[in-house]
């Protein structure tokens, strides 16, 4: 299988839509089609970014003999095909609930309105004025009949434009937390760059929820500051990212704590340490020299 074939069959498999997948990645929608059509290939943090949001290795996502197509695999394809119709059908039948509920109340009031047209109608002829007269007393029974049913019809339509309301408002925070939720846990300072351009991003459109970052003893929901704290971390060195949420489920602050220094940085700090005591005892063995000269 090609790398721009297994990076089609992990997006369908994971039910993402080439735009959903390009806003996780901070791309656009045209740069997934083209990494997908072969025309281009994604950067390295591209490739960190979707290993971990597919949940393997990168050597599984970039080499192309390690992501084998079995009937598992079409099988899955299926399900996950079948599983869009049913949610589509589920979507179609949800409307029919609403809308025939709604016709029937219309063509009730309509009956209802034309009858009261029909009694205050002076011209009204004669066999229809002896039809009125006679419902005079069935009227005051149905219009209560009438009036229980329309209310009846009210409170399912009512109910389940409640209950649909529920369900965009629940989806909408789920859209919104996605961008943010991949990053809980331990991950590579690299890896969080991302986070925090999707966070100051956000902090510049989304007035309604602003996202206050913390890292060490600062603590920020301004653009400018919490690009400081971008450029305070190793991007090679783990950190440890917690995810808070307000009262109404949408994240609202990102805390980020050191976790485990990277080999090379520890290499790079140990050297660093060696070179200021081959330093000071140079300058120690200088000073000694000078003084027998003296």
């Amino acid at each position: 299988m090609s790398f721009s074939e297994k990076l089609i069959r992990l997006r369908k498999q994971h039910g993402f839509s080439q735009e959903e997948l390009g806003y996780k990645l901070n791309v656009t929608r045209q740069t997934v089609s083209k990494w997908e059509l072969g025309q281009t290939v994604p950067e390295m943090n591209k490739l960190i970014s979707l290993s971990q949001i597919y949940g393997i290795s990168l050597d599984e996502l970039t080499n192309e003999d390690k992501l084998n197509v079995d009937n598992t695999t079409k099988k899955d394809d299926i399900k996950i095909e079948n599983e869009n119709k049913n949610k589509n059908k589920t979507k179609d039948k949800d409307l029919r609930k609403i809308l025939i509920p709604l016709i029937i109340a219309l063509v009730v009031i309509a009956l209802i309105l034309g009858i009261y047209k029909i009694s205050n109608f002076r011209t009204v002829n004669k066999a229809a004025a002896e039809i009125l007269t006679t419902s005079k007393e069935i009227d005051k029974e149905s219009s209560g009949i009438f009036i229980s049913f329309i209310n009846f019809i009210k409170e399912i339509v009512s109910g389940q434009i409640e209950e649909q309301k529920e369900e965009d408002k629940q989806n909408e925070i789920k859209h919104y937390n996605s961008k943010f939720d991949i990053y809980s846990g331990k991950q590579y300072g690299n890896f969080l760059d991302n986070l925090l351009e999707n966070v100051i991003n956000n902090n510049k459109t989304q007035k309604e929820h602003i996202i206050t970052v913390k890292y060490n003893q600062n603590e920020t929901n301004i653009p400018e500051e919490i690009k400081t704290i971008k450029s305070q971390l190793e991007k090679l060195d783990e950190y440890e990212v917690t995810l808070d949420y307000d009262d109404n489920g949408y994240v609202n602050k990102v805390t980020i704590e050191f976790a485990n220094e990277s080999e090379f940085n520890q290499m790079k700090n140990d050297a660093q340490k060696n070179i200021r005591e081959y330093d000071k005892q140079f300058d120690e063995l200088k000073d000694s020299v000078q003084q027998k000269i003296k």
